[in-house]
């Protein structure tokens, strides 16, 4: 299971780099994003560490696992929303 976990946030982190090279040139706080990329991928550990035998269970760990991922990554998304933007240098051209 530790591999799982240690896979998963790999993975996360691989899946938040792109995205924070654009969220940077907008948010002041943007390295944050990497982080919970990482720790919204602890939710699919739900689906890894007790496979679904049947339909019912499959579909309500999809949604429970989307749903777990989502509130992290949700969380974290609004409260980089709400920090101060990024200061955007100013040029001498600018009137």
């Amino acid at each position: 299971m530790w591999d799982d976990a240690v896979g998963l946030l790999i993975l996360g982190s691989a899946m938040g780099l792109p995205q924070w090279l654009v969220l940077r040139q907008h948010l002041s706080k943007a390295g944050w994003w990497v982080l919970a990329s990482a720790l919204g991928m602890v939710g699919y550990l739900v689906g890894v560490a007790n496979p679904a035998s049947t339909l019912t269970e499959i579909i309500l760990r999809v949604v429970i696992v989307g749903a777990l991922s989502g509130a992290i990554t949700g969380i974290a998304l609004v409260w980089l929303l709400r920090q101060p933007a990024k200061e955007r240098p100013t040029s001498s051209n600018d009137h």
